[in-house]
């Protein structure tokens, strides 16, 4: 997206145990114990979110969502900043080759 080469990400805390991924792919795409999880899980995701409201409150925000939706459109603005000072540069780089050409 950024016009960047392509690069291979290291990886150095990689699970050592056999077959790692394709067990914990067996394991989500399980429907039983996808369940169990989530019921497992209930009361702590209940008590994050409450957590998440009672921040947004604080903050002046109708609802948690309101935050993802600030952080989003903050992104947005991060990205569109960057990608300016990208063509901006590349600009300078491009006005430097044809000088030196």
């Amino acid at each position: 997206m950024l016009g960047l080469p392509e690069f291979k990400m290291e990886v150095f805390n990689q699970n050592k145990y056999p077959n790692y991924q394709e067990l914990l792919q067996k394991a989500l795409t399980d429907k039983s114990t996808m369940k169990r999880l989530t019921e497992i899980t209930s009361k702590d995701m209940e008590l994050y979110q409450k957590a998440l409201d009672m921040r947004a409150k604080r903050q002046g925000l109708s609802s948690s969502f309101e935050q993802y939706d600030l952080a989003l459109s903050a992104s947005r603005q991060k990205l569109s900043q960057v990608q300016a000072k990208m063509e901006q540069n590349r600009s300078v780089i491009a006005n430097t080759v044809t000088v030196f050409s």
